[in-house]
């Protein structure tokens, strides 16, 4: 592993509010808002690994992030194009919260052939914390 990174659980460490259950890859969020709240040591950013859930019927989503209370990002992902910056800059020795602001979340059955009536936005695979 890299020097002065620590890859957290999105499943374990951190509070999660407004997210669904843990599936085998990460979660998704829940509705139009959802957060992540945790302990930093040392580390100056974090990093995450994410996707949307998109479809030719819902070819984009558009997320503000706010890190403790600020808005640092605004994400937007587009089918077939290159994810967003998802580096945020966060505080060091505090609790930190991070929360997204998901402005177009999409049920899936409304959209596909599907039995899945969540509101889907986007979903969280890890959290990368550097130094």
């Amino acid at each position: 592993m890299e020097k002065n990174k620590q890859i957290l659980d999105i499943n374990k460490n951190i509070e999660l509010i407004g997210f669904f259950n843990a599936e085998n890859w990460g979660r998704w969020s829940n509705g139009k808002e959802c957060s992540i709240r945790f302990f930093n040591y040392n580390a100056k950013t974090v990093q995450f690994d994410v996707q949307a859930f998109l479809h030719k019927k819902h070819p984009s989503l558009d997320v503000d992030v706010f890190v403790n209370g600020k808005k640092q990002r605004n994400w937007l992902f587009e089918q077939g194009k290159t994810l967003p910056y998802t580096v945020l800059k966060i505080k060091p020795f505090r609790k930190n919260i991070i929360t997204f602001k998901v402005k177009n979340p999409i049920v899936p059955k409304d959209i596909i052939d599907s039995t899945d009536d969540r509101l889907l936005g986007i979903g969280i695979k890890k959290m990368i914390l550097k130094n």
